[in-house]
């Protein structure tokens, strides 16, 4: 369905299938493969702008502002994102989009569009939507026979959840995870993936978060945009997804 593919920017957003805007084909060739690891892959997204309109003037007048939006969407300073069914490809125009001045389109009724646009440097795949996964548990520490005093401690709050990450492509890909305490401050965390598994021991105060990146040569540890590496148990690994 054309409702599941969307361009958006900071510029603006286009659904296909709403607002006149229709989707005819999306190119997409493979990223390249280089000597330092994998280059970029070009996108061509063809589509037409269909206005509403009661007369001739209206559905001018709707079109040509259709048309800058689509020209301010794919032009924006950070690029644009395609979305195809819950992945995202962030891409940057290679040219201005390229709209065409032939009949029937030339009559101010209707408009058939071309983007021609590459994946960035740094990101040549498809991403899922962001995942969420949370829970909690109690770990009791209260032993018998009882003896307290005031540094007793009754029990801990331990949290921990699952989340399916899928990876659709052929090859093994990294991912980026933000992790926020909710109530409680976390002195430690760890992701783990089978026997492989990520340890960070560092404070994280409600609402606070960090961020674990496994992608390749972007692999870190952030908190508050400043690397912790140092405090990364030495056992970790920055574990990849299977295909």
């Amino acid at each position: 369905m054309t409702g599941d593919i969307t361009l958006y920017s900071a510029a603006g957003k286009i659904i296909f299938g709403r607002e006149g805007y229709v989707l005819h084909e999306i190119e997409s060739t493979p990223p390249e493969i280089l000597p330092e690891g994998m280059g970029t892959r070009s996108v061509t997204i063809r589509g037409y702008i269909l206005p509403d309109g009661e007369d001739d003037g209206a559905r001018t007048s709707a079109l040509e502002a259709l048309s800058r939006r689509v020209m301010r969407l794919v032009t924006a300073e950070d690029g644009f994102y395609l979305e195809e069914r819950g992945r995202t490809l962030h891409l940057t125009a290679q040219s201005a989009p390229d709209f065409s001045r032939e009949a029937p389109f030339a009559q101010g009724d209707a408009s058939c569009f071309t983007v021609r646009a590459v994946s960035r440097e740094d990101s040549p795949y498809y991403t899922e939507r962001p995942r969420t996964a949370v829970a909690r548990d109690m770990d009791r520490k209260l032993v018998f026979p009882l003896v307290h005093s005031p540094r007793t401690v009754f029990a801990t709050l331990s949290k921990s959840g699952r989340v399916i990450l899928p990876n659709p492509g052929d090859v093994p890909c990294g991912f980026t995870a933000t992790l926020e305490a909710e109530k409680d401050t976390v002195t430690a965390l760890t992701i783990r993936l089978g026997e492989e598994y990520i340890t960070v021991r560092h404070p994280i105060a409600p609402g606070e978060s960090l961020t674990v990146c496994t992608e390749p040569g972007k692999k870190n540890v952030l908190s508050g945009g400043t690397s912790i590496l140092s405090e990364v148990d030495w056992g970790s690994s920055f574990f990849e997804l299977a295909p």
